[in-house]
């Protein structure tokens, strides 16, 4: 078993690349992403944006700030 150390924003960046890649991939299209806001923009976006989370069930809900 391998334990992984480091900064929070450094897996997060890391992470983020793969899923953006994957969204990409999965709709076919070449998508513009502000990554200051953390969200698509331009053709495609809604069906981007929706890919970005997930909807949960109560009680198990994600705040909108964390």
């Amino acid at each position: 078993m391998s334990i992984q150390n480091g900064p929070v924003q450094t897996g997060h960046l890391a992470s983020s690349l793969a899923h953006l890649g994957n969204i990409s991939y999965r709709l076919g299209l070449q998508l513009e992403f502000d990554p200051i806001a953390e969200r698509f923009m331009g053709h495609g976006e809604s069906e981007a944006n929706a890919m970005l989370s997930r909807g949960y069930r109560a009680p198990y809900l994600l705040p909108e700030v964390v």
